[in-house]
């Protein structure tokens, strides 16, 4: 496999790790636009440790990035915990933006230049791997207690409340893997380019982690896969094109959103696909016995 290809699955699997993170948040009924600023986080935090503390190993380090973005997010969320929808999501967006100021204006953080020079120890094994176990947590999460009271307090909150589900834990412990995810993305990304750019803290970065789980469907975690994978590798596609290639990247898109409202799957697809699996499996197995 040539070194573009094994690039664009491994931007494939960092981005899926912050889509889901994305995910986890939107089924609970919480509609952030800061995770762009998140993933800085995690991406900041993990880079000093690298370019200051050489001797830590590199998965402590992702960690760390996670464990910084988690906390982070927690202040953030809680003084804003009580809004909803679209007051929740100009709160957070301000939010991100404070952030991307005082990172702007810190000279330890890099400045307007960003942080550079971080060593390069992202390897594509460990980012496969690392998002491995994360779809297997998900998949575990899919068949919790968890999953069932997120889903109540994102259709109707009252009912939650009224069934004695306690939202507020439930958002916060969302918001708190959500955020974890998605510095684990970030300190993997800094450690695969070496940099990292202030713009990246930016509205337009938190726009596209949430549109992740939004193309794909962010009613069931695979979702987030399909919409990490469209959206990576979406514009690849259209890089033979001239120089209106993202002209068309928005097209597909608005086709997208305008004939699939709820994302590309939803659960009667992910039914669908089961059955069709399931089906195959039995006549190849008949047809292996009718063989022998």
């Amino acid at each position: 496999m040539d070194s573009y290809t094994l690039q664009i699955l491994t931007y494939i699997c960092i981005n899926a790790i912050a889509g889901l993170g994305m995910y986890i948040v939107l089924s609970s009924g919480s509609l952030v636009v800061f995770f762009g600023a998140l993933m800085s986080i995690g991406a900041l935090s993990s880079g000093l440790v690298s370019l200051n503390i050489s001797y830590i190993p590199f998965p402590i380090t992702v960690l760390i990035g996670g464990l910084s973005a988690s906390i982070i997010g927690l202040f953030i969320y809680l003084p804003v915990i009580r809004l909803r929808g679209f007051y929740l999501a100009i709160a957070t967006i301000g939010f991100g933006e404070i952030l991307r100021i005082i990172a702007i204006n810190v000279p330890e953080l890099g400045g307007a230049l960003g942080l550079r020079n971080v060593p390069i120890l992202t390897q594509h094994w460990f980012v496969f791997i690392v998002t491995i176990l994360i779809i297997y947590l998900f998949h575990m999460i899919q068949h919790s207690r968890f999953n069932l009271y997120c889903t109540v307090i994102r259709q109707n909150e009252e009912v939650a409340l009224s069934n004695g589900i306690n939202k507020t834990k439930i958002k916060l412990a969302s918001l708190i893997l959500g955020s974890f995810l998605a510095g684990i993305a970030g300190a993997l990304d800094i450690h695969y380019l070496g940099l990292w750019e202030p713009v990246k803290f930016g509205f337009n970065h938190s726009v596209f982690i949430l549109m992740i789980p939004l193309i794909g469907g962010s009613t069931v975690y695979q979702g987030a896969i399909l919409g990490a994978i469209i959206l990576t590798a979406l514009p690849e596609f259209f890089r033979s094109l001239p120089s209106d290639r993202m002209i068309m990247f928005g097209i597909a898109l608005i086709l997208i959103m305008v004939y699939r409202k709820q994302g590309v799957l939803d659960k009667a697809n992910i039914s669908k696909i089961k059955r069709s699996l399931e089906t195959l499996y039995s006549r190849k197995n008949k047809h292996n016995n009718n063989i022998e």
